[in-house]
This record gives structure tokens, C-alpha cells and sequence, in this order.
């Protein structure tokens, strides 16, 4: 069944680097390939509190896309591998998707 899923995309690494665009770029393709479609969102800065307990603040890309829960986990997969991160964060906006 095809639901509407949001990823959270770090702008940067565990660093601070920022990410090539190209990176993006390719990424965009690769979720392109996957789930047949992407609709990418301005910046927004997320809070995590860390192991320490301390809050560390990252900015982060939105982005929605429809696929099925065996895809979304591909794209969450791929992310992290392309993120190079511990973990990505993506959820279902939606279980009802109407395209007509």
C-alpha cells in the first residue's frame, strides 16, 4: 500500500561540513528511482538531546515522498549510507494517497 512519508535530510555532517550539492542532487535521483517522485522543502533547524544530555541543534531538509513501507525503508537505508548518519527519522504523513 503507497503512503505519503517525510525524511528529515542533514544539510550537514556530524561535523558541521555541509554536504556537496551534488550529493543532494544524486540523492534526489536515487529517491526519484525508488518512490517515483519528491517534494523538497526549505530548511528547518532541528533539537536532539545527545547521549550527555546536551541539546545539539541541526539543520535539516524536509522532504516528502509517496512509496510503500518496503520502499521507504530503501530510501531511509540509502540515506543513511549517503548521510553517512546513525540513524534517519521518517514517518507517514499520510496512509490515504489520491492522485486523480
Amino acid at each position: 500500500m503507497t503512503k505519503l512519508w517525510e525524511i528529515l535530510i542533514p544539510i550537514a555532517d556530524n561535523d558541521g561540513i555541509k554536504f556537496a550539492p551534488e550529493i543532494h542532487r544524486d540523492w534526489d535521483n536515487r529517491v526519484r528511482a525508488i518512490s517515483g517522485g519528491l517534494t523538497i522543502f526549505k530548511p528547518a533547524t532541528g533539537e536532539w538531546i545527545n547521549g550527555n544530555g546536551a541539546v545539539m541543534r541541526d539543520k535539516l531538509i524536509p522532504v516528502a515522498f509517496m512509496a510503500t513501507d518496503e520502499q521507504a525503508r530503501a530510501i531511509s537505508a540509502m540515506s543513511k549510507l549517503t548521510y553517512r548518519q546513525e540513524a534517519m527519522m521518517l514517518y507517514v504523513l499520510s496512509e490515504t494517497v489520491i492522485i486523480e
